[in-house]
């Protein structure tokens, strides 16, 4: 017995059905490869340790002038610029940023291999790690798809070169900023302070054993001589001169003690981090005693 035809409706529900599952998905993929991941790491209370910028001056000059060839599309500066800061300091983030910016310039294989060393050499975190390895197979998937949508190698059939594939762009992110470090303050001029005051105490130190100097000779001129006539009164008048030489120097190292320590303390507060970001004072400062029979003192000259 033959089994009876099947209805219209039925047929159409099962050619739809057919239909659905062989056809491709409609959903829409996002057009920004791991934005999830990024938007992950940017909310991280906590900066990743990896992702720590270097303390040393001169490879954050570089880091500083890759950002702003980066900042302006010159990817080749950049990357020249961080390849200096990487030869200085073996820096996580160097790599980081240097794989970021191979990203930016569509050098997957390049920024594939700088992530791989940064995930090798930085150890990051779970969240930083999930936004390298997305970025890394999201390049992957990128180049497999353009060496597999390439034309055969070799002239075309009109005898013109086969013409490049160019792969895809992914999404963009800034390099990792670089946070500058804090001034110090121990500036040159306050060190410059310090020796100053430093020379004051030692000579008003200085000072005060000719003081005392001074009184012994005096009490010997007294013991020798206690009243005139004296038959001892050259020997006394020596004494004395002695004495009097001596307080004499004693008063002059105490001036230029005081001179001394008042000049350090000027230039600790004029030399603080604020009046001195650029060193110039350190270069321009000059600092000259005055000492005389009836004056001591110092001079101080600087440009600000």
């Amino acid at each position: 017995m033959t089994p009876p035809p099947p209805t219209p409706r039925l047929a159409l529900l099962v050619v739809l059905a057919l239909a659905l599952a062989a056809a491709p998905s409609f959903a829409h993929a996002d057009t920004r490869p791991c934005a999830a991941e990024a938007e992950t790491v940017g909310k991280m209370k906590q900066r990743d340790p990896s992702l720590t910028p270097p303390t040393d001056a001169a490879a954050q000059k570089h880091i500083e002038a890759a950002k702003r060839a980066y900042g302006v599309g010159e990817f080749d500066k950049a990357i020249e610029e961080y390849t200096a800061a990487g030869l200085i300091v073996d820096s996580p983030l160097v790599l980081y940023n240097m794989a970021q910016t191979f990203r930016a310039a569509k050098q997957y294989e390049k920024a594939i291999r700088q992530y791989r060393l940064f995930l090798d050499r930085g150890q990051p975190g779970s969240e930083v790690r999930v936004l390298v390895e997305c970025h890394i197979r999201t390049m992957t998937a990128e180049l497999e798809h353009a060496a597999a949508s390439a034309p055969p190698e070799g002239p075309s059939h009109d005898g013109s070169s086969a013409a490049e594939p160019t792969a895809e762009p992914v999404a963009e992110s800034e390099p990792v900023p670089v946070d500058e470090p804090a001034p110090s303050r121990w500036t040159g001029t306050r060190k410059v302070s310090v020796g100053v005051a430093g020379l004051g105490v030692v000579a008003a130190g200085v000072g005060v054993v000719f003081g005392v100097q001074s009184a012994g000779f005096k009490d010997d001129a007294a013991a020798i001589c206690p009243s005139n006539p004296c038959a001892r009164a050259d020997e006394a008048n020596e004494l004395s001169d002695r004495a009097s030489s001596r307080a004499t120097m004693a008063n002059v190292l105490y001036g230029v003690g005081g001179a001394f320590v008042v000049g350090g303390a000027i230039l600790w507060f004029v030399g603080g981090p604020d009046s001195d970001k650029s060193g110039e004072a350190d270069e321009t400062a000059h600092i000259l005693p005055m000492l005389s029979p009836n004056h001591a003192g110092i001079t101080f000259h600087t440009r600000f």
